[in-house]
Order: structure tokens, then C-alpha cells, then sequence
């Protein structure tokens, strides 16, 4: 008998009217809202994109919605818009076509669970925003964790779709090598010195709000870069193994030799997210610049010389044995502009021919 009248009162209208403000079905991937129910008591006049009941002109950080449709859980946060405060659940449902998601909200501004006592609406919103992202965000670099990825790269996977050949989004994978030979030699600290120094290099690549980089697996990094195409993916290789190669690494006095591997794919609208990751792990770029680390930089010839950051780029694939054709390619200049460097460089020198550059820088 009393689990009848629970019943009868769950599945009542009047029970989901006094428990929750709003309630909207949402697809988290496409970061779009299907439908409302309780329209009058909407707090956005925009009901298509689900991020800007908050005011958000961007997606949320802290997605719960995605995080219940990859989990197949029902969870839990908080959120503001104005000076209102807001207990969202999340819940993933079954259409009979797709899973979606159910969101909850319900209004707890004078409930007293969170104290917003004299503060005005940025103070309320930057309180709530450090609760949401700390979910989101890797306790030792402070970059994102690996949660994030999964919940960011399926909308980014649907976007794919309208890409074109040169507004691609270009997903990079950067794996520090040997780390284990570094916590063995100089203890686990280091290693985590290691991975906090490339996250501070990584960090310093993206170029627009929708760019994103999170640690991955530990020892790893995932960098998502917006309207690139595979020229722009390639020299951004290229530059983050030359920021590494050239960055010095001292732990306790030691000076420790650090390696990176890069790789990148374009997304693809057909792909999943682990099958993303592992095509670029696959498709590593070639690095080119370690022979600076010996050659480059504390060579006397190089030094007398004053060769510019560019020309020592092209002295350097030239002591590789690279054609002028092939460093026209990875540097993205003209042929024409590689043989002015090539020219500048043998006379500032003092040679006439590859065979005697190489031979002098050698000497």
C-alpha cells in the first residue's frame, strides 16, 4: 500500500512541478537543447545552445551532461547565471533513436547551501566557476585532466564536419620520453618537475579561447588547436620540439636531457575519441632539431659567424644532409629564400661549398 502512494506520487506532475524550476532534454555533443518543460520559468532566451542559460558564450568547462551520457550516471554541480544560483542534475535517458540527457534545475539562491552574503554577481560567478573547474583540472600541471578530453572531443568531433581544407581542428599528441629513466635517476620529484616544465611550454601554443591542452595518461599531453590546416599542424611541431630542445631542465643543480615524441591528426566527424588519439600517436612528426643541442648553439663557428635564427635553422638542415628542396618544405619558405639563407651563410663563413661548411663546422 505505501509503495503504491510513492509511486503514485513520483510519477505525478505536481511532485516534478514543486522539486525543479526547469527541466530540459539536452544532446551534450552537439551542445543543443531539444526541448523544455516549464517554458515560463526559463532563465534564457536562447534555448538552442544548453551553455547560454548561463550567460556563457562558450562551453561549459565542468559538462555533467556529457559526463552522464559517456558514464551512463546521473551527476550533480552548481551553476549561476546573474546573481542566481542553480543545483543542475544530469541524468541520461534512452530516446528509443539516440541517448540524450535530462538536465534538472532547480533555484537554491535563499536555500542557504552556499553563502553569497555581500558578494555582487562577479564575485558569485568567480566562487562557483573555481568549484566547477577544479573537477576539470590536473592537480599538478593545472592544465586539464584526462576527463576533460572525453567530454570536450565529441562535440569537437561533430564540428568536424564543417571543417575545410585550411579551418581544420587538428588534435596533437606530445608523449614525454624516458621518464622512467629520470624518476630512476633522480627520484620521482623530478619527474614531476619534467612533466610541469612541458606543460608550461605546451601551454603556450594555443592561439584562440577554443584551443585547449590537457595531460594525458600520466606522461602524456593532448593539444586541440581550431582553423589550422596540416602546413600550420606541422609547423607547430616543429616549434615545440625546438622550445623543448632548447629549454634547459635543472632539477636540483642537474641539468637533465629531456625528449619529446609528437603526433597529430585531423579530426575526422567519422572517428571516435580514443580512435582520434591513437591516429595521432601514429602519425609522429620528424623531429629535426636535437643535432642543435650538440652543434648549434655552442659551435665557435656559429657564434663568429652571427648567423641569424633562421640561417642557423638552415645550417642546421644543411649539416643533415637535407637538399634545398626539402628545407624549403619543412621551414615553409620558397626555394629561392633557402638559397639567399644558403648564400648569406657560407659568406658570413668564409666558404664556397656545402662539403667545406660541413667540414668547418665539424673541425
Amino acid at each position: 500500500m505505501n509503495e503504491e502512494i510513492l509511486l503514485n506520487i513520483i510519477t505525478g506532475l505536481d511532485f516534478i512541478d514543486n522539486l525543479y524550476d526547469i527541466i530540459r532534454l539536452v544532446d551534450p555533443r552537439e551542445k543543443k537543447v531539444y526541448s523544455y518543460f516549464k517554458p515560463e520559468k526559463q532563465i534564457s532566451e536562447n534555448l538552442s545552445v544548453c551553455y547560454n542559460v548561463w550567460e556563457k558564450d562558450k562551453i561549459c568547462e565542468n559538462c555533467i551532461s556529457m559526463r552522464a551520457y559517456n558514464q551512463n550516471k546521473t551527476f550533480v554541480k552548481i551553476e549561476n547565471t546573474n546573481d542566481r544560483i542553480y543545483t543542475v542534475a544530469a541524468a541520461p535517458v534512452n530516446t528509443g533513436e539516440s541517448i540524450m540527457v535530462i538536465e534538472l534545475l532547480k533555484d537554491i539562491t535563499n536555500e542557504g547551501i552556499i553563502d553569497i552574503t555581500g558578494m555582487g554577481s562577479g564575485e558569485i560567478s568567480k566562487l562557483i566557476s573555481h568549484r566547477n573547474i577544479l573537477m576539470v583540472k590536473d592537480s599538478l600541471t593545472r592544465i586539464y585532466n584526462e576527463l576533460y578530453i572525453y567530454e570536450r572531443l565529441p562535440h569537437e568531433l561533430l564540428k568536424a564536419k564543417e571543417n575545410s581544407e585550411n579551418h581544420n581542428t587538428v588534435l596533437f599528441r606530445i608523449k614525454v620520453k624516458d621518464i622512467d629513466s629520470v624518476n630512476n635517476a633522480y627520484g620521482y620529484d623530478a619527474g614531476d618537475f619534467i612533466i610541469k616544465e612541458i606543460a608550461e611550454i605546451i601551454k603556450k601554443m594555443p592561439k584562440n579561447r577554443e584551443d585547449c591542452v590537457s595531460r594525458y595518461q600520466g606522461i602524456e599531453f593532448i593539444l586541440v588547436m581550431q582553423n589550422i590546416n596540416e602546413n600550420q599542424a606541422e609547423r607547430i611541431c616543429r616549434h615545440l620540439d625546438k622550445d623543448v630542445s632548447e629549454s634547459e631542465f635543472i632539477f636540483n643543480g642537474k641539468n637533465i636531457a629531456v625528449d619529446i615524441s609528437i603526433g597529430y591528426t585531423v579530426l575526422k566527424a567519422d572517428q571516435t575519441v580514443g580512435e582520434s588519439i591513437d591516429n595521432a600517436g601514429r602519425n609522429l612528426y620528424k623531429t629535426n632539431y636535437h643535432i642543435k643541442i650538440n652543434i648549434g648553439d655552442n659551435n665557435e663557428l656559429f657564434q663568429k659567424a652571427q648567423l641569424t635564427p633562421r640561417e642557423k635553422e638552415v645550417a642546421l638542415l644543411l649539416l643533415q644532409g637535407e637538399t634545398n628542396s626539402d628545407i624549403a618544405k619543412i621551414l615553409y619558405v620558397g626555394l629561392s629564400t633557402v638559397k639567399k639563407h644558403i648564400s648569406s651563410i657560407f659568406e658570413k663563413t668564409k666558404v664556397k661549398s656545402r662539403t667545406e661548411f660541413i667540414s668547418k663546422v665539424r673541425s
